[in-house]
């Protein structure tokens, strides 16, 4: 009789690992027309995502400990917990959502963007931007060389000696 070998369940962070190898990329599939961008939708995120947590046996746990509303913009302080069902590991972290309205879909908003960002960030997952890139052109200077001279000389009159360091001792 031959013996079954049953291999032990992954462990969370592995089971994270496997999802980041399967999902490398997410395409921005909404668009912002008022405000002229385009966005990975909620439908997009999850449903790729939740596959993957019921595939590997993960549940993702929200929940919303502060929510301070200013005008139009809701801000919230989240906690979300990722659990492993087959190890009962958890991961929790502390995060936040922001979310504009003008009626009462503020706080829905703030959840929203909230756990998309969670998972785009937690998994690494690019959307094919960058949100530190500056698309403005740059304006060009044109300076003359007697321009770039008068510059070399302001800097070199207001250039000062160097301090000469004193050892410790002698300031204390």
């Amino acid at each position: 009789m031959q013996e079954k070998i049953v291999k032990p369940p992954l462990s969370l962070v592995n089971k994270i690992l496997k999802i980041m190898e399967d999902i490398d990329y997410i395409q921005k599939d909404g668009t912002n027309s008022f405000h002229g961008y385009n966005f990975a939708t909620d439908m997009n995120l999850l449903s790729t995502y939740r596959k993957k947590f019921i595939e590997y046996g993960m549940v993702v746990v929200p929940s919303v400990n502060k929510v301070v509303i200013d005008g139009t913009i809701t801000n919230i302080d989240m906690g979300i917990a990722l659990i492993c069902c087959e190890t009962g590991e958890k991961i929790e972290v502390p995060w936040a959502g922001q979310g504009q309205d003008k009626g009462d879909k503020g706080l829905y908003k703030a959840m929203t963007g909230g756990l998309k960002y969670w998972l785009m960030k937690t998994f690494m997952l690019p959307t094919g931007d960058d949100p530190e890139i500056d698309t403005r052109k740059p304006k060009a200077k044109s300076k003359t060389s007697a321009g770039l001279e008068k510059e070399k000389q302001a800097l070199k009159s207001t250039r000062q000696k160097p301090i000469k360091a004193q050892p410790v001792e002698d300031i204390l």
